[in-house]
């Protein structure tokens, strides 16, 4: 719909320069600047969103009409319409500005001696003005109006701005002894910090002609925010090799974070690696002219994440009200409100891998690397115990998670270039992995809730029901096992039948913990499963084309989303045409009703999200030198491309397998360029 709709303008640019000073000193600096300029329709809250209810609503966004019609004789107005909510007149203005500076020096110390840095900056800034007038709409009598989700009308506006620092500065030393024995050094300083402030304002009762908030007359109310981080750091690299045959490499970082106390914020992270080049070996002369390359490596390192909890974890801070909901006096003091709890010990969380991999290079042209891996993340920052509500206050985050993950990884390369000028290359990548929960000690009593892990627990798990059929007569339900504990209204002719797997002769949930999970079991995973991605690249003479490809060999999914169901919130075409009735009994889905007891998480209704997608698309065709030459341009080159082009999947036609929680249905865009080169 073309109603107000929404505009984007974007602009960048970019500048590098490169200079060699003199014999021992040269200098990289960038920039890059983008500004882009947001305009949209506000989407009315309460309505779910723009495409929830021209999905689910479609007796007011579809059928009826944006205007009432002139055969009320009344004067026109907007109706519940969504679109009107896009046409009569709110906006939200978005301006972000994004600037990045840098510079590289490298300073020569001596032959294969070098002091380097990286200085950079990085400025973010946006600029909100967000208007929403009163909508006044005729619903359902000729002359009463509402103004549901607009009123109290106002005009807000959002400024911030961050900046961000960056140090690093490390010197790295090469040499080379006997000819044979190679060694290169490096140590470094790491510093960033972090800044950013924010003010917000709001007014009501605005004035339309002039939407500022010095020509509003209702109450405003402001509010402001500030905060910092700061990381700092040594690291260093060490190399060795023994005639490109025999390599070691170690790694390490010692990282400190203002996120945690002063004595927990330190934490040393190493790793190390080995490699055996077998191709370079004599007795592997022979397989030269088949196997080119191959190569033997293993890994064992650690790296620390400490952007998990806030800025300020581990400091209890007072919050304040600008108003409290009492008058004292005559007049509603500011508020202050108590600090939540906190763990004095919190620390960073440590992800330790070990990797074993082959690298295999075959007629100059075919690569094959696998890697086979298993990480284990430690102190994994969650939520603590759960205490009682009479505490008044929610469990601090604490270091209390271990999660092991297991996985691989393989790619396959192929590429060649041919006399008759077409030049082509293949890269398949496909991989698998495994997440398991090794402790937990935030959940006692094994409870199967989402927020919770249990030890044990291989992430990813769907518990549910095992779908027994669909009840066909009301004898098939007084002679199955009870499902009142489900739902204890009446069950009709076209429910959904539950299999009692514990056989008490009733269906329940148990006390939904690992001791007693009543009927339901693990029917399922949502981890992503044998994930590949194939990359395409073609030329022939001035013409090249990238074809990118991805998808996943296995995951189930569990769609709770109401236009997979259908009834009292519409569902889908197909939904309705394949629900149970008495002349369609061998209907896949239930009755055609809202009714949450056919909706609990079961087998029959567990979704195959594995796809197949062609992501991108790109074809391009480059002008001949002959003709650029003459107009003073190095380069024109005409491109075209397509995104989400198309895919196979098995879930139903309304949903994306990357993203079924609906928040907007599949998108499919197109872009046309011209590059030219200076």
């Amino acid at each position: 719909y073309k109603l107000n709709t929404d505009n984007l303008k974007r602009y960048n640019m970019l500048l590098n320069v490169n200079a060699q000073v003199n014999d021992w000193f040269k200098i990289a600096i960038k920039t890059a600047y983008n500004n882009s300029t947001y305009q949209e329709p506000v989407n009315p809250a309460g309505k779910g969103g723009w495409w929830v209810a021209l999905s689910q609503e479609p007796a007011r966004s579809v059928s009826m009409p944006m205007l009432t019609p002139a055969s009320l004789n009344v004067k026109a107005k907007y109706t519940d319409n969504i679109l009107s909510f896009m046409d009569y007149g709110s906006s939200n203005n978005q301006n972000k500005t994004n600037i990045v500076l840098s510079a590289s020096p490298t300073i020569t110390l001596a032959k294969n001696w070098t002091l380097k840095s990286d200085l950079s900056y990085l400025n973010n800034s946006t600029i909100q003005k967000t208007i929403v007038p009163l909508l006044e709409r005729l619903e359902t009598t000729r002359n009463a109006t509402t103004s549901v989700y607009t009123n109290p009308d106002y005009l807000s506006r959002y400024n911030f701005n961050s900046k961000q620092y960056t140090i690093n500065v490390f010197t790295d030393y090469s040499k080379t002894f006997g000819e044979k024995h190679n060694l290169h050094g490096l140590l470094g300083y790491n510093q960033e910090w972090y800044v950013d402030q924010s003010v917000t304002s709001r007014r009501n009762n605005i004035n339309n002609n002039v939407p500022t908030l010095g020509q509003a007359q209702g109450v405003m109310t402001v509010g402001d925010s500030e905060a910092n981080w700061a990381v700092n750091g040594i690291f260093y690299r060490l190399n060795y090799n023994y005639d490109g045959k025999y390599l070691l490499e170690s790694n390490g970082r010692y990282d400190g974070t203002s996120r945690f106390p002063s004595y927990s914020r330190f934490k040393f992270f190493p790793s190390f690696s080995a490699g055996w080049r077998v191709s370079e070996e004599a007795f592997a002369e022979g397989i030269k002219p088949v196997v080119n390359e191959l190569k033997l490596r293993g890994s064992y390192g650690s790296l620390g994440n400490q952007n998990t909890t806030g800025y300020y974890p581990y400091i209890a801070s007072y919050g304040t009200t600008s108003q409290i909901q009492y008058l004292l006096d005559g007049i509603r003091p500011v508020g202050v409100t108590p600090p939540g709890l906190i763990d004095p010990n919190i620390t960073w969380e440590t992800a330790t891998t070990i990797d074993f991999g082959i690298d295999l290079t075959l007629f100059k042209k075919f690569e094959i690397s696998f890697d086979w891996y298993r990480r284990r993340t430690t102190d994994i920052l969650t939520d603590g115990l759960a205490y009682p509500a009479l505490l008044g206050s929610p469990s601090p985050s604490v270091n209390s998670g271990t999660i092991d993950t297991r996985g691989w990884e393989l790619i396959m390369k192929y590429g060649n270039n041919t006399d008759y000028g077409l030049n082509y290359d293949f890269a398949f990548t496909l991989g698998d992995y495994r997440s398991k929960v090794v402790k937990f000690d935030n959940n006692p009593a094994n409870q199967l809730n989402d927020a919770l892990l249990y030890e044990g627990q291989t992430m990813g798990e769907i518990w549910g029901y095992e779908t027994y059929g669909i009840f066909q007569s009301a004898q098939e339900i007084a002679e199955a096992p009870s499902q009142k504990l489900i739902s204890s209204g009446l069950w009709f002719p076209g429910d959904v039948r539950y299999k009692d797997l514990n056989g008490d002769n009733q269906i329940s949930p148990g006390t939904n913990s690992l001791g007693d999970t009543g009927d339901r079991k693990i029917i399922g995973n949502s981890t992503p499963r044998y994930q590949f991605g194939l990359n395409t690249n073609l030329s022939y003479k001035n013409f090249d084309l990238n074809i990118f490809m991805q998808g996943v060999g296995k995951r189930d999914l569990w769609i709770g989303n109401n236009l997979y169901w259908g009834a009292g919130t519409t569902g889908t075409y197909e939904t309705y045409n394949n629900s149970w009735t008495p002349e369609r009994t061998d209907a896949f889905y239930p009755a055609y009703k809202n009714a949450s007891r056919n909706r609990q998480v079961q087998s029959r209704y567990l979704e195959n999200g594995a796809y197949l997608r062609m992501k991108n698309m790109a074809l391009g065709y480059t002008l001949p030198k002959s003709l650029t030459n003459k107009i003073s341009l190095q380069r024109i080159r005409i491109s075209a491309s397509a995104f989400n082009l198309f895919e196979f999947k098995s879930v139903p036609k309304t949903f994306d397998p990357e993203g079924v929680s609906m928040d907007y249905p599949i998108v499919r865009s197109f872009a046309f360029g011209l590059q030219a080169t200076f």
